[in-house]
């Protein structure tokens, strides 16, 4: 068993990356109780979502490389925090890798007991493999199928358009032809309720 500070100090990155607040409202907690997903929240539904994906469409895909990739992806945002993907900061945009690739940097330098978390995390900030790619893909499919439940609920608070969502996010499903088939899917639902669920151009130009 390694030093038991090497274990509290851990746990303690687990129980920061619990703090991380994403823009996503949790499903379900309306009025007082609204809050926003954590990225422990995030990272398990994200899991268990390719899990699922993988186990439904007999996917040819390593299952034990994806969950490391889902549960891993995002512990750079302890110290880089979250960029959200409709952000209007153009600068906080632009500074994400430098800001990530600083936060792996301090997350070996503290945990050095546990080289294969920071493994995982380059391996999924290089997209070198198809689980790597599945998963990139995957993320960012499941908020938006979050806020489909949810009634758009995010999306028209963060005032996103149909046509954002339709422009600026399918080059980031590319790689993943399993991922594209969902989102496809996804975007025939959003467009048929597109009234309901997205922040109308009209509003936008109030």
């Amino acid at each position: 068993m390694q030093d038991v500070q090497d274990l509290l100090k851990f746990v303690q990155l687990l129980n920061d990356f619990r703090l991380i607040e994403r823009r996503l409202f949790v499903n379900g907690l309306t009025g007082q109780k609204s809050r926003r997903e954590n990225d422990i929240e995030h990272s398990y539904q994200l899991t268990m979502l390719c899990w699922y994906v993988i186990s439904t469409e007999k996917l040819d895909l390593n299952l034990e490389a994806v969950f490391k990739y889902c549960l891993a992806h995002d512990l750079v945002e302890v110290h880089a925090g979250d960029t959200p993907f409709f952000s209007e900061d153009s600068e906080f945009k632009n500074s994400k890798q430098q800001r990530e690739y600083q936060a792996l940097r301090l997350i070996r330098e503290d945990h050095p007991a546990f080289p294969d978390m920071a493994k995982w995390i380059e391996g999924y900030e290089k997209r070198a493999d198809a689980e790597s790619i599945f998963v990139y893909s995957m993320d960012k499919i499941q908020p938006m199928i979050n806020i489909i439940l949810d009634n758009g609920r995010s999306w028209k608070e963060e005032k996103v358009t149909f046509e954002m969502e339709e422009t600026q996010k399918p080059p980031k499903i590319a790689g993943s032809p399993e991922a594209k088939k969902i989102y496809a899917q996804l975007m025939d639902l959003a467009r048929s309720r597109k009234e309901d669920l997205f922040f109308s151009e009209n509003e936008k130009n109030k």
